[in-house]
Order: structure tokens, then C-alpha cells, then sequence
């Protein structure tokens, strides 16, 4: 029996796929590079995650995204031998206006490689692809109306794209303003039998969020709402919150899936993992209509008796940065490992990390991090840093964006002595947590952050065996959730290490590890 989610910490927007007997998903991945998670299964329940597609940040330009911006739900296709990726590059963090681009991406293999972006429209966000039985190639996404006195989610818009040119021809078809839920968007379409069925996530991405469902017997319309709307949605007790942003999945055997969004909120109200991907069995009624198979309430389902146990040992993460196995799992912030200054080639099994701006910045920000992927973990890393001012710092964060973080940093006080301290950025006001303390490091020092659900602690030590408190009081992980921060919260929280050079004078860290081990 399966247990939810599938994918666990800061993995949104799921959009699935199969071909042959190999089931795929891609993720969204906003600021963070490389650009775009996917993921490959054999039975949907155990899942393995693949080279993100676009590595390359001369590809796709990241840099100065909003928080929450950027990469916003790629959508998987596959016809005649090539897979097909849509998506969205989001460039603005206003309410009205998102300047959305939306773009798409194709290789032969999953693996890649995969060709530059091509950019379709700026209309809206959540494109996706339908392919008729003829082989006609269609290009969804929701429509965003900027005027105020508009519906901001305006509906979803369809258009013929031709695959030799990728250009978009014809006219552009309004498929429906969504249902009566408000906030119409990320659409896929679906042919099953004599019927088009439009999935449509809606309610906003909050714990309103919903699957609803249309349909027609007609690609173009007019769409009628399924009387067993909402699909999907949580309850406010559900130990799955914010479910919403369904895609289908037919099995070889027939049998239908949907993954969607959701997360495990603490206290039914602070995201702390961010929104992550589950997945439900669907039955179709007599008279066509989707349901969900063990939940008909529309509730998402914990357990899934139909897919296979997929419960594992505890986690436990080594990154060694090794060039050659640099996990596919590590992210860096709106650019490329190539170009945000991390050098694995000085020092063999190190990671030499040049200093870069604040972690505050939207711009040269030197880093790597993983996600946070339990609620209970201990992070480790072993760094020599020497630096020369007040202005230089390195060291272990968990981190949401850039107005809401936790560091525990070495740096100097003002007679030049070595320091480790911890810093909050809280909703972009910066506080120091208790007094520095002075430390004599031989070469190394060994930094480490242990989190129990809301509570972080960070410790360090000379020797790699004997931990001391960085401080007396546990930090509030309730911090680094998407219903804390302010503005957008689409992201998750992450643990990671890195250097800044305040002062401009050239400044490195070397981090020979990053441990991550569930608890």
C-alpha cells in the first residue's frame, strides 16, 4: 500500500507522463537552477530523479527573479518518438501583472539532451500540450487579464502549434472561464472516449486549492462542469492539505491515476516542506464522469491500496562533490553551478565556494542547497574558511527565500578573531540570535543544523565528534514556511552551505561534505 506524497519537499505543480511501460513526472522549480525536476518510475510508486533538463543558465536567464518567480509548472508530452516540455518563466512578482513567457523544450531521450527554449506566448502561465489522434498539436494555457476591473483568471485559451516550427497559427480559441471556484488555471485536456475532459486546478494554490473537471464532445466547446466537482480538495483536517493541480495517467492496464499538489501542513497551517506531489486512484462512474476511487468526499487519500508499498529506510544524503557524481539533486540560486562560482576542480572531494553576495541578493548569490524532504533532520558540513573581516562569511543555512533565512556563518569581530554566529533574516529584517562566539580552529570547523518539526538548532565543533549549541533557544521553522513569508510562498524550505564576500577583496570557502540524514 502506498503512502502520500510521492515526492516529498518543495515539489510542485506535478505534471505526469508515460511511455511504453516508464511513468515520468516533472516539477516546478521557480528561482532555483537547475531548472525544472523530473523524475522516472516503473509503478508509480517508487521514483527516481533524473538530470534536471535544463542545466545551462545561458538557456534560460534566472537572474533577478522574484522570489516564487521563474519556473512555473513545466508540463510533460510525448508524440512520434520526442518528449515535449512546456512551461512558464514568471519575470514578475506583482498581482496583477506576472509577465509570464511561456516556452518549450524537446529531446529524443528523457535524459536529454534537450534543445534551447523556444518561446511561444506571454498570455498566461501552466501551458500544456494535447495532441489529436491525427497528430494536430495543440497549446493550452490559463489567460491572465491584468485589468482591474477584470477577472485576473481570465479562463483557458487554446491554440493549434505547429511542431516543425513550433509557431503558434490559427485563431485562439477560449475553451471556458473555469467553474464557479474561482482562480482557473493549470489545464490539461484529455480524450476518453467520445469525450474531452478539461482538468483545471483551481481555488488558489492555498488550502482552498481544488481539481475540477469539464467536459465536451467537442475539442472547442462549449465545456460542462462534472456534477462531482471538486475532484479534489482538502478538508481542513486532512492530513493532506492545499491538494489541487491534477494530471491523469493511464496505466497499460487501463486503470486511471492522478498525481496533484499538496502539503503536509503543521498545525494545519504552516507548510514547512512547501508543497509536494501525491497521487490518487481514479474510477470513472457509469456515466463518464472522474472520481476518486477510496475518497468519493473528494478528500486526498494517505495510503493508495491499489500501488505498491513505497515506504523506505530513513534518508540519508553524502554529497562529497565529487565532479564526476554531482548529485541531481543540488540547487543553486538563478544560476548555474558553471557560472555561481562553485570550483570542485582546486581541491579534489571539496567544494571551493568563491564569495559571492548576500544571501539576501537576487544576484550572485555563491550557494548550493538540497530540500528539505522530512519533518525531523540533521544536516552536517565540515568547512575551512579564513576570513580576513566582518565582511567576509561562510558557513550552513536553512533557508527559505531571500527575506526569510537562518545562518549559522563564521566570520571576524572587529579585532580580527574568528566567530560563529547565527543570523535571521525575518520577512527582511535581519536580527542576530544571542551573542557571537569565539572560537581557535586548527583548520576545519564543523557546522551542523538539526530540525524537529518547528524547532531548529545549530551546533559546530573543532573536532567532527563533540557538538556545542550555537545557541540556548530553539528557532521557529514556522519561519521558513509559505504561509509566514511574505509575498508569494510557492517554494519550500532548503538546507545548504555558501560564502559571501561583502567586501569585494576575494574571499573562498572549501565545504569537503553536506550530510543530510533524516531522523
Amino acid at each position: 500500500m502506498l503512502n502520500n506524497p510521492i515526492l516529498k519537499g518543495f515539489k510542485p505543480d506535478p505534471s505526469v507522463l508515460r511511455v511504453d511501460q516508464t511513468y515520468y513526472i516533472a516539477t516546478s522549480t521557480f528561482e532555483w537552477f537547475p531548472a525544472i525536476n523530473l523524475f522516472q518510475s516503473q509503478d508509480l510508486a517508487h521514483w527516481e530523479q533524473l538530470p534536471s533538463p535544463i542545466q545551462d543558465d545561458h538557456a534560460l536567464n534566472l537572474r533577478g527573479i522574484d522570489a516564487s518567480c521563474g519556473i512555473w509548472a513545466p508540463n510533460l508530452g510525448y508524440h512520434e518518438g520526442t518528449f515535449y516540455l512546456v512551461c512558464t518563466v514568471v519575470d514578475t512578482n506583482r498581482r496583477r501583472f506576472k509577465d509570464p513567457r511561456n516556452f518549450i523544450i524537446t529531446s529524443p531521450n528523457i535524459q536529454g539532451p534537450w534543445s534551447n527554449p523556444i518561446f511561444l506566448n506571454n498570455s498566461g502561465w501552466d501551458p500544456s500540450l494535447f495532441f489529436e489522434k491525427d497528430g494536430t498539436c495543440y497549446l493550452l494555457n490559463m489567460l491572465l487579464d491584468y485589468r482591474p476591473e477584470k477577472n485576473r483568471f481570465a479562463g483557458v485559451v487554446m491554440q493549434e502549434l505547429e511542431l516543425g516550427t513550433f509557431s503558434l497559427k490559427g485563431p485562439v480559441h477560449f475553451l471556458s472561464k473555469g467553474t464557479e471556484a474561482g482562480s482557473t488555471e493549470g489545464p490539461n485536456l484529455y480524450k476518453r472516449g467520445s469525450y474531452y475532459y478539461l482538468v483545471l486546478a483551481e481555488g488558489g494554490t492555498e488550502f482552498n486549492h481544488r481539481v475540477s473537471v469539464m467536459r465536451s464532445t467537442s475539442l472547442f466547446g462549449p465545456y460542462e462542469s462534472s456534477p462531482l466537482n471538486p475532484l479534489l480538495t482538502s478538508k481542513p483536517m486532512d492530513a493532506l492539505q492545499r491538494a489541487g493541480h491534477g494530471a491523469f495517467v493511464e496505466t497499460p492496464v487501463g486503470k486511471t491515476y492522478m498525481v496533484h499538489l499538496c502539503s503536509r501542513s503543521v498545525d494545519h497551517k504552516y507548510s514547512i516542506l512547501g508543497r509536494e506531489a501525491a497521487i490518487q486512484e481514479i474510477e470513472w462512474t457509469e456515466d463518464e464522469w472522474p472520481t476518486l476511487a477510496s475518497h468519493p468526499n473528494s478528500s486526498p487519500a494517505v495510503e493508495v491500496a491499489s500501488l505498491e508499498d513505497n515506504q523506505e529506510p530513513l534518508q540519508t544524503i553524502n554529497l562529497d562533490f565529487s565532479p564526476s557524481a554531482w548529485d541531481v539533486r543540488i540547487k543553486t540560486l538563478r544560476e548555474g553551478k558553471q557560472t555561481c562560482a562553485l570550483d570542485t576542480q582546486s581541491r579534489d572531494g571539496w567544494v571551493r565556494i568563491i564569495g559571492g553576495n548576500s544571501l539576501s541578493s537576487k544576484y550572485r548569490q555563491h550557494l548550493l542547497a538540497i530540500p528539505q524532504e522530512s519533518f525531523s533532520y540533521q544536516a552536517t558540513t565540515k568547512m575551512e574558511f579564513h576570513p580576513r573581516s566582518f565582511l567576509h562569511l561562510a558557513g550552513l543555512f536553512a533557508y527559505y527565500n531571500a527575506d526569510n533565512y537562518y545562518y549559522a556563518c563564521m566570520s571576524t569581530d572587529d579585532e580580527g578573531k574568528y566567530i560563529l554566529s547565527v543570523l535571521e533574516m525575518d520577512n527582511k529584517e535581519l536580527r542576530r540570535i544571542e551573542e557571537p562566539i569565539t572560537i581557535f580552529p586548527m583548520n576545519s570547523v564543523y557546522l551542523r543544523a538539526e530540525v524537529h518539526t518547528k524547532d531548529l538548532f545549530f551546533s559546530y565543533s573543532l573536532d567532527g565528534e563533540s557538538f556545542q549549541s550555537l545557541h540556548t533557544q530553539p528557532l521557529n521553522m514556522f519561519h521558513l514556511s509559505d504561509e509566514y513569508i511574505e509575498g508569494n510562498g510557492f517554494t519550500g524550505a532548503m538546507v545548504g552551505i555558501g560564502c559571501q564576500d561583502l567586501a569585494g577583496d576575494g574571499i573562498h570557502a572549501d565545504f569537503a561534505y553536506l550530510r543530510y540524514q533524516e531522523l
